[in-house]
């Protein structure tokens, strides 16, 4: 029971899972009752990591997808000057991901793609828009909330958290 608990966390079955936990942490006693209470911690924790997942994706796509629209279908090309420098970088390592192992390579190969996208979509936003002054840090402020909500969504949605959590707390190898 406690196997199919922790199966159907890893498939974010969330509400399966409390439920198994539950159980388990009702019926029994000692050791397996301390396995449940985890297993229900991790779960609500689980849980709520992949509700703020969403939230965050839906935020920076409706952020980005706003810039988009202010820029119409003026000045996507050429293409800004930003991702020339990018792009190559940004290719080498969706080629080097190949060679990691899945969850790696995924949330590099996320990273990647939505890094070019958000740096077009910026770009052309701050070359048709141009701000200067207080403005212009609200849009950096702005384009690094959405940086930073990339990179939690990538490592949320490889699967990589915990191995990041364990990486933090024993240090790289």
């Amino acid at each position: 029971m406690l196997a199919l608990a922790g199966l159907d966390l890893s498939e974010q079955r969330f509400s399966a899972a409390l439920e198994r936990y539950q159980m388990i942490a009702q019926s029994t006693g000692g050791r397996w009752q301390f396995q449940a209470s985890a297993g229900l911690a991790q779960t609500r924790a689980a849980r709520a990591r992949f509700w703020a997942m969403l939230a965050i994706a839906t935020a920076t796509g409706l952020v980005t997808a706003w810039r988009a629209l202010r820029v119409g279908t003026r000045g996507w090309w050429p293409l800004p000057e930003e991702l020339f420098i990018a792009l190559p970088v940004a290719a080498l390592l969706a080629l080097l991901s190949l060679a990691q192992p899945s969850p790696e390579a995924r949330a590099v190969q996320i990273l990647v793609a939505g890094g070019v996208c958000l740096l077009w979509v910026n770009a052309t936003y701050h070359r048709a828009v141009g701000r200067a002054g207080l403005g212009r840090v609200v849009e950096a402020s702005i384009g690094l909330a959405e940086a930073t909500g990339l990179l939690f969504f990538a490592v949320q949605s490889a699967g990589l958290w915990n191995r990041l959590l364990e990486t933090m707390a024993g240090g790289a190898e």
